[in-house]
């Protein structure tokens, strides 16, 4: 009996041992706790990967080759709608065929890209390409209209002897005059307004607070008006190679050659009767009654 009873107890402390383990030690079923971060401090979650195709339409619009070695003055964003204010002018047959005659002299010194739309018209610009935003697409004409509407019908005349203008890289700018060259932006072939010039100035006054207060760049502080037809890109330095940084496509013997051609047409010329403003905003155009 006494055996017996000691192996009772015997047992039954080995049992309460176990009991005690197991209690203790976390099954295997069981999770490990969760560390909670600091209080105050937030978990950072990783972020996902962009896909592939992320920013390509805005890639492809800023691609140079894509854009006969243009760069552009301002990168498209992706959600941008461009604006352009101008004045249309029909261009006649003579003058049309005076022009071709221009652009194909010019060609022989580098390559020249021709500025006349399809429709055969030629535009003097009254404004820098204008990003808008969508909720401005309707709203921009329409304020424009209400602001020129009515401010009168005028003459325009074109000078005889071509002017060479160039644009800058880095955005659209105010500076004053025809600009400078510089490597891998354009110059342009253009025909300098005559008659017409103080009208536009005033056009271009009334515009200007529009444009500033919807934050739209503002177009040069003192514009010379005129009418490209035609442009080059500036030359680039080659590989290691050095180059004069006001070099231009168009050295002034070519243009005053070029002048040869369009003197004689644009002096017989009557000129414009300019009754309306264009506002383009991406394919749509309208027109404002002056």
């Amino acid at each position: 009996m006494l055996g017996l009873g000691l192996e009772y107890l015997s047992s039954s402390d080995d049992s309460d041992r176990e009991r005690k383990v197991s209690s203790s030690s976390p099954s295997a079923t069981e999770k490990a706790p969760v560390e909670k971060p600091a209080p105050g401090l937030k978990r950072i979650r990783k972020l996902p990967s962009l896909p592939s195709t992320f920013d390509s339409a805005s890639a492809a619009h800023n691609n140079p080759s894509a854009h006969q070695g243009r760069v552009r003055s301002r990168p498209f964003a992706d959600g941008d709608y461009y604006a352009h204010v101008y004045v249309e002018l029909d261009v006649s047959a003579p003058l049309r065929r005076t022009i071709d005659a221009t652009l194909a002299e010019a060609s022989s010194t580098c390559e020249v890209h021709a500025l006349v739309p399809t429709d055969g018209k030629l535009h003097v610009s009254l404004s820098h390409p204008l990003p808008l935003r969508r909720d401005a697409v309707k709203s921009f004409p329409s304020t424009l209209s209400r602001t020129l509407s009515g401010a009168g019908a005028f003459s325009l005349s074109l000078a005889g002897a071509p002017v060479v203008y160039y644009n800058t890289l880095g955005g659209p700018t105010q500076a004053a005059g025809r600009g400078k060259p510089t490597p891998g932006a354009r110059a342009f072939l253009g025909l300098r307004v005559g008659a017409g010039a103080r009208e536009l100035a005033d056009l271009l006054g009334k515009q200007e607070g529009v444009l500033a207060k919807m934050h739209l760049p503002l177009y040069h502080a003192q514009p010379e008006f005129h009418a490209s037809f035609g442009w080059a890109l500036c030359p680039s330095p080659q590989e290691g190679g050095d180059i004069n940084p006001e070099a231009t496509p168009f050295p002034v013997g070519l243009v005053a050659r070029l002048a040869q051609h369009t003197d004689p047409v644009l002096a017989e010329h009557p000129g414009w009767h300019v009754g309306a403003l264009c506002v383009k905003v991406a394919k749509d155009v309208t027109r404002i009654q002056l």
